[in-house]
Parts: C-alpha cells; structure tokens; sequence
C-alpha cells in the first residue's frame, strides 16, 4: 500500500476514536455485542491482539458489526498480518518495525500503525512517509515525557499511544497536541465485558467520544 495513503488511513481512523478500544475476550460470542455497545457510544474503532487466544475469531465477529472499524494489534510478522487479513482486519498495529516488515506492507492492501518509543524509530519512519505512529510502551515510566519531548523537534508526527494505559493515564495522554488517540481496556474492562454490561460501556464510551476534535 502506498506509504502516503496508508498514514492517512490511520491518523483519519485514528482521528474517529479518541480511544481505541483494546478489549480481552475470550469468548467470541461477546464480541459482536461489545463492538454494538462501542459503537453505539460512538468509539467504533476496537483493536484486538493478534496475540489473545481465539484473536482471528473475534476480530471476524467485530468485522460484521456495521460502523465498527477493527483492527489487529501485536503484529510482529507477515504470517500474523495474513492471519488479521483473512479475519477481516481493517488496520494493523506492530509495537515495535522492522524494515523487512515495512516492505511487507508495502505490497499490500492494509494500513499499518507501525510502533515506536524513540526519536530515532520516529525519524526512520518519517523519511519513509509514516506521520501517524504507534508509541509504545504508553504506560511505561518517562512515557508522558518522552512524547513531550518528542512534539517540539517532530512537529509533524502524531500518536496513537498504547500499552497498559489506565483511566488517568489515557486523560494525560489525550490533552497533548502530539496524540491523536490512545488504546486501551479503560472504557471496555474484562468485567463489563464477562457481565455483558454493554449500557455501562456504552455511557464510558460516551464520555470519552468528544475527547479530541
């Protein structure tokens, strides 16, 4: 996919959900019931780890969600790429890039979030056209600085922070001119989810529609 038109993708999804939905299913048949209630609170954008048990069924599930944009997250190779496809993944994200990954995405038909935690990995992605980038780890420590840091000398970058980010965290993040989103379980935690409290859910999604314009 042509590297321009791949980072529009993302920052235009990204710019959709000022949290990206990063929920823990195990059961597949919550899925569809999830992405309703999300969507219905008006964050559509939900991002399952390729990684999570049952990952390719659940993200099939979100797909036929009318409204709901699901991506697969954890991406470190072609193979969990062509796994997401099959399932209906609409964007990947990768924690981390790798240059024979990128070439990867280069011959295909997906958008890439690809992930970075430094200046340098910010840099090497620019020149390839990437200005809507993955930080990760967001909920490591110096995390808020560091993308602070990073805002003055990369003007022309915008994030999506991910990684073990809470409810206070994910406020933190939201207020930077530098972040576009963050993903997170803050609005769909594993209890909501195994209780099916999808109203609950909903009125958290709610809350956090309007975060970013």
């Amino acid at each position: 996919m042509q590297t321009k038109l791949a980072s529009d993708t993302i920052e235009m999804i990204c710019r959709t959900s000022p949290i990206i939905s990063t929920p823990s299913i195990d059961n597949a048949t919550n899925a569809a019931p999830l992405a309703k209630a999300l969507t219905r609170g008006r964050l559509p954008v939900i991002q399952v780890s390729i990684r999570a048990r049952n990952a390719a069924s659940v993200i099939r599930e979100i797909a036929q969600v009318p409204d709901a944009i699901v991506g697969a997250g954890m991406i470190l190779s072609p193979d969990d790429v062509q796994i997401a496809r099959e399932a209906g993944a609409q964007f990947c994200s990768t924690p981390g890039i790798t240059d024979p990954l990128l070439r990867y995405f280069d011959g295909i038909e997906m958008p890439l979030l690809p992930g970075v935690v430094t200046p340098t990995e910010a840099m090497h992605l620019l020149s390839r056209g990437y200005t809507t980038l993955n930080f990760y780890p967001g909920g490591s420590m110096n995390a808020l600085e560091t993308l602070k840091a990073m805002h003055p000398p990369l003007p022309q970058i915008r994030f999506s922070v991910s990684g073990n980010i809470g409810l206070d965290a994910a406020r933190d993040y939201l207020s930077m001119p530098n972040v576009l989103n963050v993903a997170s379980d803050c609005v769909a935690p594993a209890e909501l989810i195994e209780s099916h409290d999808w109203d609950t859910i909903t009125r958290h999604a709610r809350t956090f529609s309007q975060r970013k314009s």
